[in-house]
């Protein structure tokens, strides 16, 4: 089982341009405007991942419908980002507590255990992948205002324009 499919990736990297923003993100730009536009795709890159957790959530939640755990998307943490969450319907257990005992317990099924594993493999991955999205952001909202300052600063001081750029390679 899996939470997410390559073609979810495909459509990713097709709707949102990820690897046009990834490319520009390790190329040489210095306007506020270029950090904004950055940040604004990188926004709707991470929106639609997150949007695909709903049907993630479901789709464990049928698979696994017979066990006492569940999946949910946890609410937005402070910097937007939501991620994949195991829940207990026994008990207030979350985590590893949750279906580590799935996976340990020899009466459930076999099949059962390795959708329970593969399921909690993808959750890490996704997980991961949603916090780097929100590192990327958080780095272009901090880069957006360092660099805001310094065009302020060069402002007040009459070096604009510059004819020599320092940073142009």
């Amino acid at each position: 089982m899996n939470l997410i499919s390559d073609e979810i990736y495909r459509q990713l990297v097709k709707d949102s341009g990820l690897n046009t923003s990834l490319k520009q993100l390790f190329s040489h730009f210095d306007t506020v405007s270029d950090y904004e536009l950055l940040q604004e795709q990188f926004t709707q890159a991470r929106a639609y991942f997150m949007a695909q957790q709903d049907n993630m959530v479901q789709s464990v939640r049928q698979e696994l419908s017979p066990l006492a755990v569940y999946m949910i998307k946890d609410k937005a943490s402070s910097s937007g980002g939501t991620f994949l969450r195991w829940r207990s319907m026994q008990n207030a257990r979350t985590g590893g507590t949750v279906w580590q005992p799935i996976v340990d317990d020899e009466a459930v099924p076999v099949d059962v255990r390795q959708k329970v594993v593969a399921v909690e493999k993808d959750r890490i991955l996704i997980n991961m992948q949603i916090s780097v999205f929100n590192h990327i952001l958080r780095q272009l909202v901090d880069c957006t205002e360092k660099l805001k300052e310094v065009d302020n600063a060069v402002a007040k001081s009459g070096l604009y324009p510059l004819k020599n750029p320092v940073c142009n390679p």
